[in-house]
């Protein structure tokens, strides 16, 4: 299938074989080269409290105009947009809305594999928090990858390491540990039940998504489970079961937050201000929403976003029931730049710009 994406941006050219540059061990790219779809955030100001009405009112919000989205790919559609103090919000906050058809002719879901050495016992690296309360040792699960990297790597040469996969878009997926500075550990040990490709790739218990009982919330709801089963069906359930298992193709469990519920936004205590990342379906369970804030950055480009006004918007984009990923420095959401052969990131990752290495991403590729 042929797919072209469609933004408002200056791109570098840069040649294939320069980006590929596969590590031992797992075939894993290191610091790919990236372009940018904006300098700053002037260059796509999209002020779209007129589409979701003004924040001073959480949980209360106009559906977002989807006729403005630019089309990055068949059934995919992306609205980059600069909400301001001046519209009621908590300080600036750029957004990245992303619709997706999941009827969309061979779309499918995919996500950071199992690694080499998978179950063994993680090095004993003290300043890693690799050893745990009860003395054991984390187990590997994943290498962490740039989510740029993660896109390179799907798109790749199986003879470089890759997976030959017509991939178009990849953000940061399931939380993960260890998580202690220097935040330098190779390996990753995301929230479980998370699935790839039918595999599993972690069963680390966290209760944020669980196989047993799900997880009950302060505000009286439980915690979810996004997943797409092997026949291309999405839902986002409270817990996986072992017949769910079976049928599984992908799937990622909620952190700490359920944003949206029945069409709703719940109250938040925290009210704290980072980068976000949040998922979710439509009543009918055929569109998925993603939504990415930047933050951490420069008082020019964005703290980030608070759950109130997450709920919000993810209300206005069209979610039925929506949850938390990973956030903060994780945060963080690509696009292949077809032009020039390399990953393209939509917005600023915190930390000075620069991608985190993530211990879980996830992507949708075209068969």
């Amino acid at each position: 299938m042929k797919t072209a994406i469609h933004l408002a941006a200056t791109l570098a050219a840069a040649l294939w074989t320069d980006i590929c540059l596969a590590y031992p061990g797992n075939g894993n790219f290191r610091n790919v080269p990236v372009t940018y779809a904006a300098k700053t955030r002037t260059d796509w100001v999209t002020n779209v409290t007129t589409m979701v009405g003004q924040a001073r009112n959480p949980g209360v919000a106009k559906p977002i105009d989807w006729k403005r989205a630019q089309s990055i790919t068949n059934g995919v559609d992306y609205i980059p947009a600069v909400l301001t103090a001046e519209g009621g919000w908590p300080g600036t906050i750029v957004c990245h809305f992303v619709r997706i058809n999941l009827s969309t002719r061979k779309l499918r879901f995919t996500g950071t594999e199992r690694c080499e050495g998978w179950g063994d016992d993680m090095p004993d690296d003290p300043k890693h928090q690799c050893r745990q309360a009860d003395g054991t040792f984390l187990k590997k699960r994943t290498v962490r990858e740039k989510t740029g990297d993660f896109l390179a790597r799907l798109r790749a040469p199986k003879s470089l390491g890759g997976r030959e996969l017509n991939a178009v878009l990849a953000w940061n997926n399931a939380a993960w540990t260890p998580w202690k500075p220097p935040y330098t550990n190779e390996w990753g040990s995301p929230n479980s039940p998370l699935y790839t490709d039918g595999v599993q790739v972690s069963d680390i218990g966290t209760g944020y998504g669980t196989h047993g009982n799900p997880k009950a919330l302060g505000n009286g709801l439980q915690n979810g489970i996004f997943v797409v089963c092997k026949d291309g069906k999405a839902d986002i359930v409270p817990q996986m079961t072992p017949a769910l298992a079976k049928k599984t193709w992908f799937s990622v469990p909620a952190f700490v937050w359920r944003l949206a519920t029945k069409g709703k936004a719940p109250q938040h205590i925290d009210k704290s201000v980072r980068p976000r990342t949040a998922i979710g379906l439509s009543r009918d369970k055929r569109t998925f929403y993603l939504l990415v804030c930047d933050g951490d950055n420069e008082k020019s480009w964005s703290k980030g976003c608070d759950f109130p006004s997450l709920s919000t918007l993810l209300v206005a984009m069209g979610c039925h029931e929506a949850f938390n990923l990973d956030g903060g420095g994780s945060s963080n959401l690509c696009a292949w730049d077809f032009a020039n052969d390399r990953p393209m990131v939509l917005g600023r990752p915190g930390g000075n710009f620069n991608q985190r290495d993530n211990g879980s991403n996830a992507a949708i590729y075209f068969q």
